[in-house]
């Protein structure tokens, strides 16, 4: 909206976002720390979340191996599993949400790449539940990737695989990315799945049964079933990001008004805004030059 003040005023122009799904970044984590090269998982939490108010922290359930272990290493999360014993094993990060995601649309999206000497044993996965417990499946919605070795996936709703592919290539050893959009008034879930081989998959949609509980709790988990001394299977994670999707259009701006302030040369630029939505007001000189100035 362009706005003609008069010959010696400023043109206006009042810019704002009319997406018809409005996004608001609860959490964000890219896992940065002053902790080198090691860092501790838990240290600085809040100094790499976005938003404030989501009270969120990190666990860790190591099963057997003292060399099975969550750090964050060059920026990103790194969940190894080494020098495993002969029994399972699997390291699980868990975060809760709380009731913030609660009968809501939102997305959980995030990086991953599962390496290492031994990545051919296991799998990889994420899960969206209702408690931090990791059993497999899950106690909630998960989702496991086996990534060699005529590798594929598996969808779980609690006990029961509502899901699942091969994929025409290994994705070991490359960085994908996952988007998992949940919409729990419908109960379901849409994963797709950008590799940078096999290209973007999607996945499908899911149901999930979350029941009547008031916590979402989102996971990571990295698993093998054995592997042989001095070889690990390394899951990296990175850009790590929830968002709440709002299907409501964002508010009208209605009049904007434009007027002198009494007893000076200035003007006042009045529109109506809405909760959550953010505009920019930028002004040139005359239409005749290029380019505006934020205000």
């Amino acid at each position: 909206m362009k706005i003609n003040t008069s010959t010696s005023i400023a043109v206006a122009a009042l810019l704002g976002s009319l997406s018809a799904n409005a996004a608001v970044t609860i959490f964000q984590d890219t896992f940065n720390t002053a902790d080198t090269p090691w860092g501790n998982v838990t240290n600085d939490l809040a100094a790499r979340q976005a938003g404030g108010t989501t009270s969120s922290t990190y666990s860790l359930v190591n099963d057997g191996d003292p060399a099975t272990d969550s750090v964050i290493f060059e920026g990103h999360l790194m969940m190894r599993i080494a020098n495993t014993p002969p029994t399972n094993n699997i390291v699980s990060l868990d975060t809760d949400f709380g009731p913030s995601l609660l009968n809501k649309v939102w997305t959980l999206s995030f990086s991953q790449n599962r390496t290492g000497t031994g990545v051919g044993n296991g799998w990889s996965g994420f899960a969206v539940g209702t408690n931090s417990t990791h059993e497999i499946p899950f106690a909630g919605f998960g989702l496991i990737i086996r990534g060699t070795g005529g590798g594929g996936w598996t969808a779980f709703n609690g006990w029961t695989v509502v899901g699942g592919g091969t994929f025409p290539e290994d994705v070991a050893h490359e960085w994908y990315d996952i988007t998992a959009t949940f919409n729990e008034a419908s109960n379901t879930v849409s994963v797709v799945m950008d590799h940078p081989i096999i290209g973007v998959e999607n996945l499908g949609t899911f149901p999930t049964d979350f029941g009547t509980s008031n916590s979402r709790f989102v996971g990571f988990r990295n698993f093998v079933d054995l592997i042989d001394n001095f070889t690990e299977a390394d899951l990296y994670t990175d850009d790590l990001q929830i968002e709440v999707l709002s299907s409501e259009p964002p508010p009208e701006i209605g009049d904007v008004r434009i007027e002198i302030l009494p007893g000076t040369n200035a003007l006042a630029l009045t529109w109506f805004s809405g909760l959550g939505y953010g505009y920019t007001v930028e002004s040139k000189s005359s239409l005749l030059i290029g380019g505006w100035e934020t205000n």
